[in-house]
């Protein structure tokens, strides 16, 4: 559809049964009869829909009215039960009940397809619907003041319209080989899967013994792929296709963007760089001849890659939406359509239960998780023998509570057919690849140390000459919470003291190396790494990542030989677990040395259970200086320079910072902090990676409020504060909320930020730049008074440049 049309004119979504198009205030009927029922039952529907059968007309006192009943309940998207009995009666209310008060939620911010607001910028909202696990992806214009405007498409209404999706749709799936514990690709396809592990799986009775098995694992498969010709009886009923998308934030890929520079230094004591090397094979002049293996020349070929918005959804896939544009600035008529679909191996223990009907009330999640995309540069030799010696872009994903691994597809052409299956998925690393030994947690380089990916990867260029892939071990639940997952797995692992960070071939999935963290310090749930580089030289040195505990270790990566690898502790806080570490850290440099000042906050929000503000322990916000060396000096809160926080009671609740100099020695010198003690925001914490600033030196921090569990209100409140990152003092620059009166420059405080409605519980911040520069909004989130809040910056005088990625 162009820009601007409704969507109205689609009629097969729009007016589609299992959509609501009243945008407006309307009514939705629930009707329950006592012991009635109609000529018509649930296995009809399929056939009044299509027309293949029409509904009776209705007469007066006979069976023919209740069908008329159950027409108006469809027709006002409401429902229809029939109680033959007083526990069918309480069962029917309590559906009524939850359907009612289960308003879409939505806990990932969105994306950008853009970094500057220009005509034709959109974003990527998602949303989920509690009452039966559904969900959306749309495509939203985003005016030049950051403001949110007409949908464009709507990725869940145009999946629901396929005919056969079932046998139609392009979905992949990773076969795993119990030989050689390595994962392939393959098509979602039952014949495809072959007797095995995987089938297995698909054969265990839902919510039961996982020893309990049936025969309906085919038909569960035909169900998860779009067949509902089994719906209404054993396997649940869906109003769409599309599962709940909760915690996995949308990724917009189009054109490559990493901008890496075509030399890479040699590797220290080694030959020359892969890159380079392939670039001298060519024979060529890489600046002209597109052949040449050169990144820019990688660049120049798939400029006009098509646009692609990827996404986990809770309906066991990572899904791949068409999200191309006219060069007008209009949506394609292909725009929003699934393009592919993958299926981890990782999840399979958990897809018998999709098609249960009690899954509506005891949800599993399967793919949860934000993915990640790079660009890397492919030098082993494949299968054949053959070198790879050439650039691609790569998409790696974790699971959350969805399962223990991470897998990795080739995303280089976004398209995909069923042939492509095999070069389309890369790896997966699991809790059971290779090297992994649970009865030896203890044994070097051990994958049975994998937990829950709850963590991001990250993706970066090591001194060795490789690509990889940083998978840090994760989480275990609490099986003795009620929000832990059912069955809770609680391996060997679930009882480590220790942490891991796996280190993996970017285009292998070999793992490089396992670095555990050591055993005098109590270590648990390591989060997402983020890589540094000292030099500029395209070469990450080091990695940053906090724990639960609420440790921030460094690993020094810097020797091309992996065995000389080092762990240090960088920061450890005052008491175990009062203050954990969700988020990844973010890397400013520091002006007063060569090195970086590590940016992150405190806090966690993974639960129902975390969703408190009673007695709530106060977080902070914390900048850790790097010192340098390859044994980082520990620091603690005492050793930081406090910045104090305070809030207003003007009608946007701007708050100010102090803003006071970090020394560069003695006291205070080790970094900064300020608390999150604001009296009116108990429980406040940092649940989003902070944003940034790197022209000005700016971190942008978003924090979660919790509320209450009132089903009218599911909104998230949170505050956005822009700190100079460097003395972790007010940024300069916010021109939305204005300075109360005293907050002027020069006096204690300076404006930071304000309370912001929808914020977000997880992800990354989409910040864009208004044309031309100035000024910088975060679609999505408003002001107490709905007012986007936009942030000062520079006016454009562009040197040079490189995008820099949510995940740096």
């Amino acid at each position: 559809m162009a820009k601007g049309d409704s969507e109205r004119l689609n009629t097969d979504i729009f007016y589609n049964y299992k959509n609501d198009p009243a945008t407006w205030q309307h009514l939705s009927q629930y009707i329950v009869t006592l012991g009635i029922d109609g000529t018509l039952g649930q296995a009809d529907l399929p056939n009044l829909i299509d027309g293949t059968t029409p509904w009776p007309r209705a007469v007066s006192n006979q069976a023919e009215a209740i069908d008329d009943m159950w027409h108006a309940a469809i027709n006002s998207r409401g429902g229809y039960f029939s109680a033959s009995d007083p526990q069918k009666l309480v069962e029917s209310l309590k559906a009524i009940l939850q359907d009612v008060s289960a308003p879409s939620g939505s806990s990932a911010p969105a994306s950008l397809n853009t970094a500057v607001l220009v005509p034709g910028a959109l974003n990527y909202p998602t949303t989920y619907q509690p009452s039966d696990w559904t969900g959306t992806v749309t495509a939203n214009d985003v005016d030049l003041a950051g403001n949110l405007g007409t949908e464009r498409w709507n990725a869940a209404k145009i999946l629901d319209a396929l005919d056969s999706p079932a046998t139609t749709r392009v979905i992949l799936t990773g076969k795993y080989d119990g030989t050689t514990k390595k994962v392939s690709g393959i098509n979602f396809d039952w014949a495809a899967l072959g007797a095995g592990v995987q089938q297995d799986w698909l054969n265990t009775v839902p919510y039961s013994d996982p020893a309990t098995k049936d025969a309906n694992g085919q038909d569960r498969l035909k169900w998860i792929r779009g067949d509902d010709s089994k719906e209404g009886g054993s396997f649940r009923t869906r109003n769409s296709l599309l599962g709940a998308i909760i915690n996995s934030q949308t990724k917009y890929v189009a054109y490559p963007v990493d901008g890496y520079r075509n030399n890479f230094p040699q590797i220290t004591g080694g030959p020359a760089a892969p890159e380079t090397t392939a670039m001298a094979s060519d024979k060529s002049d890489c600046f002209k001849d597109d052949t040449c293996s050169s990144y820019e020349q990688f660049v120049k070929k798939h400029a006009d890659r098509k646009p692609v918005v990827y996404v986990g959804a809770n309906d066991g896939m990572l899904h791949a939406f068409d999200a191309s544009q006219n060069s007008d600035g209009t949506s394609t008529t292909s725009a929003g359509k699934e393009l592919w679909a993958y299926v981890p191996y990782a999840v399979y223990p958990n897809l018998s239960k999709l098609s249960s009907p009690k899954f509506n009330t005891a949800y599993m999640p399967t793919v949860d998780a934000t993915p990640v995309t790079r660009d890397v540069f492919f030098s082993e030799k494949d299968a054949s023998g053959g070198a790879h010696s050439e650039w691609h872009t790569i998409l790696v994903g974790g699971l959350r509570y969805g399962g223990r691994g991470v897998y990795a597809l080739d995303i280089t052409d976004p398209t995909a057919t069923v042939s492509d299956a095999s070069s389309k998925v890369l790896w997966e690393f699991t809790a059971d690849s290779v090297g992994a030994d649970s009865s030896d947690l203890t044994k070097a380089n051990n994958p049975a140390n994998l937990g829950y990916t709850f963590g991001q990867p990250n993706v970066g260029r090591l001194a060795n000459g490789k690509w990889v892939v940083l998978i840090p071990s994760g989480y275990f639940p609490d099986c003795t919470k009620l929000s832990a997952p059912a069955p809770c797995d609680k391996p060997p692992a679930a009882a480590n003291t220790t942490s891991s960070l796996f280190v993996v071939d970017a285009q292998t999935g070999a793992l490089i190396r396992e670095l555990r963290t050591p055993g005098t310090v109590t270590s648990y749930g390591l989060t997402s790494p983020v890589l540094g580089d000292y030099t500029n030289d395209q070469i990450d040195d080091v990695a940053f990542a906090g724990d639960l505990v609420g440790n921030l270790w460094k690993f020094d990566l810097s020797d091309p030989d992996s065995s000389k690898w080092t762990i240090s502790l960088a920061f450890k806080p005052a008491v175990n677990g009062n203050q954990p570490i969700t988020v990844m850290p973010r890397l400013f440099p520091d002006p007063m040395t060569s090195r970086f000042i590590v940016v992150f906050g405190t806090g966690k929000f993974l639960s129902s259970d975390d969703n408190v503000s009673t007695n709530a322990i106060t977080q902070s916000v914390y900048g850790i200086r790097d010192i340098g060396s390859t044994v980082q000096k520990v620091q603690a809160k005492g050793g930081l320079t406090k910045q104090t926080l305070i809030e207003s009671t003007d009608t946007n609740l701007p708050r100010g910072l102090t803003n006071l100099s970090v020394p560069s020695s003695g006291v205070g010198s080790g970094g900064w902090y300020f608390d999150l003690d604001i009296t009116s925001a108990k429980g406040e914490r940092v649940v989003v990676t902070p944003g940034a600033l790197f022209d000005t030196n700016r971190a942008v921090i978003s924090t979660f409020i919790p509320g209450g569990d009132d089903p009218c209100d599911p909104g998230h409140d949170g505050a956005l504060m822009v700190v100079d990152a460097a003395t972790g003092g007010a940024g300069s620059g916010l021109s939305s909320p204005s300075s109360p009166a005293g907050w002027g420059s020069g006096k204690t405080y300076q404006v930071v930020g304000a309370r912001v409605k929808n914020s977000p519980t997880g992800g990354a911040l989409p910040i864009a730049a208004a044309v031309g520069g100035g000024q910088l909004l975060v679609p999505g989130l408003t002001l107490q008074s709905g007012k986007t809040l936009t942030i000062d910056d520079a006016i454009w005088r562009r040197r040079s440049w490189r995008e820099l990625n949510n995940d740096q």
